[in-house]
């Protein structure tokens, strides 16, 4: 299984959402990028980030541009959409956003790019250690 999970907000929300891929790496062995290009597009009345958690040591594998085009696109064309979501189901992706997310239903040979702010201890629980002996912030 291979999971992308999309970073966005500040230190905190990105904590979260790595938190949230260890927890998955470590239950389903699965293979976890991260997706840091979604920071480069600020919504209407976002704050502007910057990727931080290279700050606190953190080394993670980032999802790329390829993967992240099949997901996300500047682009509003209609065909464009329908063909990425028929290249998207043919090669066995979801895109699953945290209000539809039932960890149940993840299959093993699947990709799954993972949208939302996983505010959830139990993930976060995975990586205080991590942060605590970071030398970064001492």
């Amino acid at each position: 299984m291979t999971i992308h999970i999309s970073i966005k907000g500040g230190l905190g929300n990105q904590l979260f959402q790595y938190a949230f891929g260890v927890y998955l790496k470590e239950k389903y062995k699965a293979n976890v990028y991260y997706d840091i290009l979604p920071l480069n597009f600020i919504e209407k009345n976002l704050t502007n980030r910057e990727y931080v958690l290279n700050e606190i040591d953190v080394n993670i594998q980032l999802t790329s541009r390829k993967t992240h085009s099949l997901f996300y696109s500047q682009n509003n064309n209609k065909l464009v959409k329908i063909v990425k979501k028929v290249i998207r189901m043919f090669h066995n992706y979801r895109f699953v956003s945290e209000d539809l997310f039932d960890e149940k239903l993840l299959i093993n040979n699947y990709t799954y790019y993972l949208d939302g702010y996983w505010q959830d201890t139990k993930f976060a629980d995975l990586i205080i250690k991590k942060i605590n002996e970071s030398p970064n912030l001492q």
